[in-house]
This record gives C-alpha cells, structure tokens and sequence, in this order.
C-alpha cells in the first residue's frame, strides 16, 4: 500500500486528475466511482483532459429504483461529469443493462467485467461508515457484484441529491470486495477533517467486514489519496 498526503484538496485532486488522464491514454479497463469526494477530480480532469482515450470505462454502483435516465443516477452523474466533457466514446463505456431484473442485471455485469479481462484500475471514495462503493458494514471479503440494501447513514448522506429522505433510493446494484480486490489497482481517495476518523480505523483498525475497506487494506496495488485534514490522526 502506498499513501500519499496532499496540503490540499486541490491539490489532491489535481494530482490524481493529471494521473487518470494519463491512464485513459492507455487501452485499461478503469472503474469510475461517484460522490463529492469524485467531483473535485473530475472538475480538474475537464481542464487538462487526455489527448485520447484509449480506456474502456465502468461504474462502481448504481441506484436501484428510480426512473430511466434519472438525473439522480449515478451513470447520469458520470456523463455530466466524465463521459459527456470527455466525448468519451460509448462503444468504450460499459454500464449495467436493463436494472428492471436488478439481480440479473448484477450477474451480468459482473461477468462483463471478467469478459473486459478485469479491472485494471478501480476509483474508490468511503463512506463515513467505512463502505466502499456501496458495500455497507457486513459486506464479506467474498462478496460479488450484488443487489444490497443501502445504510441509513449512507442516505442520509446521499440526501442533498433529492428533495427529501424519502426519496433516497433503499437499494443498489455494487461491485463486490471480491470483484474490487480483483482490480489491478485501486486508488481510494479522501479528503476533508470529517473523513479523519474513518481513515483512522482503515488504516490502523482491526480488519473487519464491519468497515468493508479494511478489506482492501492489503490489496498489493492499493494507493490512499488523502489531504492532511482527511490524514490528520494518522500522522
């Protein structure tokens, strides 16, 4: 594992943004997550983007639930902030199919992703919760891409995207722990003093299924992106 600690979330994101543009250059298949902690990357890949892409791109997670073509849907959230800025081809863009059978959607995207040879770099955000994607505390170590139910917390968190609580979708299709420490590379970034704690116990903590990315902490290709308030009890 390697970590490293920006002074700042610009700089952070900047750093990670000039990284990824360069990967997209290459014929990888690369996981694109969502969330606040994403948008700040994104905002600075928009403004130094690859000169092409070569990079085949998938999803994280999905809300299950809301109405095709959602503006709430984590695919509309990366087309507004990736694959639409980037006129990333969509011969080249993967996401889950017909999320009306969300099981049978989760089977077969898990196994697209086998099909695209695996993943040879995952983005990962966490949750104050310690999930990753959406694999909320109790998620195994074997886990595949499934339909889960999503925490309180984590909709409560997610709840500025609706217009109340209620609205917040209560399930999701995930990339399973199995199918993440599968992945080549995983980048999990953090920034921000209310991350401190959780990043505090996913690196320091017991390995547990009850902070799901203590899972990943001994993936040989893990790199944690932090800014010094997200790493201040670490240091």
């Amino acid at each position: 594992m390697k970590i490293q600690v920006f002074d700042t979330e610009a700089q952070l994101a900047s750093h990670v943004a000039s990284l990824l543009a360069a990967k997209l250059e290459e014929s990888l298949t690369i996981g694109f997550a969502t969330g606040k902690t994403m948008v700040s990357i994104y905002e600075h890949l928009k403004l130094n983007p690859p000169r092409t892409i070569k990079a085949r791109a998938t999803m994280l997670d999905e809300y299950l639930g809301l109405r095709a073509n959602d503006e709430r849907s984590y695919a509309a959230f990366l087309n507004h902030h990736v694959f639409s800025p980037l006129h990333f081809p969509n011969s080249q863009i993967f996401l889950p199919q017909d999320l009306s059978d969300p099981i049978k959607a989760s089977l077969s995207y898990e196994k697209a992703i086998h099909n695209l040879g695996g993943l040879d770099l995952q983005l990962l955000g966490i949750g104050l919760n310690g999930h990753v994607g959406l694999n909320e505390p109790g998620s195994s170590k074997e886990s595949r891409t499934r339909v889960v139910k999503i925490a309180e917390s984590t909709r409560v968190a997610n709840q500025n995207e609706f217009s109340s609580l209620e609205e917040v979708p209560t399930q999701a299709l995930t990339l399973g722990m199995a199918t993440l420490r599968e992945a080549k590379n995983l980048w999990l970034i953090a920034n921000g003093e209310k991350k401190s704690e959780i990043i505090l116990k996913f690196l320091k903590g017991e390995v547990s299924e009850d902070v799901p990315a203590t899972l990943l902490r001994d993936h040989p290709g893990l790199t944690v992106f932090l800014d010094k308030n997200a790493a201040k009890k670490i240091s």
